[in-house]
């Protein structure tokens, strides 16, 4: 259980800190860096669940930590009542799209 959170806790760093590199080093705002995480989160997902035949519940751990689908959410929603409403609909059309995608993608690599 311990290694399960800490995990979990290491893919929160990572999201914190890719969002942070974005929003300081590319400027970028922080919802395009929560659909990268989620997609690399989902594209790490795909191939664990496919080329792993041992217990990957780590992985998924520090996916499930590193991706937040929730933000995915609420960000486009904050960008929408801020007057953003072109970002909000393109990530909220997106994320879905994407993060399926990826997951494939990490499956059949």
């Amino acid at each position: 259980m311990l290694a399960f959170s800490a995990f979990c806790a290491l893919g929160c760093l990572v999201r914190y800190a890719a969002e942070v590199f974005a929003g300081r080093t590319i400027r970028i705002q922080r919802l395009w860096a929560t659909l990268l995480v989620n997609a690399l989160g989902s594209l790490i997902v795909g191939l664990a669940s496919s080329h792993l035949t041992n217990d990957h519940t780590l992985i998924l751990a520090f996916c499930g930590g590193m991706t937040s689908f929730s933000a995915a959410i609420a960000a486009p929603a904050h960008a929408w009542r801020d007057g953003s409403r072109r970002t909000a609909i393109v990530v909220l059309a997106t994320t879905p799209l994407l993060c399926i995608a990826a997951y494939a993608l990490g499956a059949a690599l």
